[in-house]
C-alpha cells in the first residue's frame, strides 16, 4: 500500500496483510480496495484516496488462526463476502459474512453463517451460490448468496485450505492429501451435488 495510510496494528504478533487486496466497485460507489489484516480486521479504502485512511474497519475475526484470505465481491448483486469470520451463537465457529453497500457506500452486514474452522480461503461466488472450502475441518459447501443458508456440504478426510476456482460453471477444489474435487454449479441451488 505505497500510497500511504498506516492502519492500526496491535503492538505484537503477526500483524501484516495476509493476501492480495480485492479491487471492487459496488454500484454507485467510487472504486474501492479491501484487504484482510492477519489480526482479524478487514479494511476498505477508496482507491483514489488511500492516504485518507480506510472508510471501513470491520473487526470480523478473532485471529486465533491468521486471517489470511482475501474478500470476494459479486458485481451482479454488489455483495461483498468475507470468509473466516467469527460466528457466535447457533453454529458458532468460523464462517462467511455477506455485506451490501448502503448510503454513502457504507457496508451493512446481510448475514453470517458458520462453515468450518482454522484458516479458510476466500469464498467463491457462482451465480447466487457462495462456495466455500471449510479449512482445517475439511470439506466443501455451498451457501445461498441471498441469506447464507447452507444448500449443500461435502466432507473430505483432509483439510481444504486452498481457494476454489470455477471454469464454465464447474467448481474445482483440492485437499491437502492431493485429492481434486469437481462440483457443478446448478441453475437452481437446491440441485447442487458433487460430480
Amino acid at each position: 500500500m505505497r500510497a500511504g495510510h498506516t492502519a492500526y496494528v496491535p503492538p505484537e504478533g503477526d500483524e501484516d496483510f495476509g493476501a492480495a487486496p480485492l479491487v471492487f466497485q459496488p454500484r454507485g460507489c467510487p472504486p474501492l480496495l479491501a484487504a484482510n489484516n492477519k489480526f482479524g480486521h478487514v479494511y476498505v479504502w477508496r482507491r483514489d484516496r488511500i492516504a485518507d485512511g480506510p472508510i471501513a474497519d470491520l473487526a470480523l475475526s478473532d485471529a486465533s488462526a491468521a486471517f489470511v484470505g482475501a474478500p470476494s465481491h459479486d458485481a451482479a448483486t454488489g455483495t461483498f463476502f468475507v470468509s473466516q469470520v467469527t460466528v457466535h451463537g447457533r453454529g458458532s465457529g468460523y464462517g462467511i459474512a455477506a455485506f451490501s453497500a448502503g448510503a454513502g457506500c457504507s457496508l451493512h452486514q446481510m448475514w453470517r453463517s458458520a462453515i468450518g474452522a482454522g484458516n479458510q480461503p476466500p469464498p467463491l461466488v457462482v451465480g447466487n451460490v457462495v462456495f466455500d472450502a471449510r479449512g482445517s475441518t475439511g470439506g466443501f459447501g455451498a451457501l445461498s448468496a441471498v441469506n447464507g443458508h447452507q444448500l449443500w456440504s461435502f466432507a473430505t478426510a483432509a483439510q481444504t485450505i486452498s481457494p476454489l476456482i470455477e471454469v464454465d460453471g464447474e467448481v474445482f477444489g483440492g485437499d491437502v492429501d492431493g485429492n481434486l474435487y469437481a462440483f457443478r454449479a446448478p441453475a437452481r441451488p437446491s440441485r447442487l451435488r458433487p460430480r
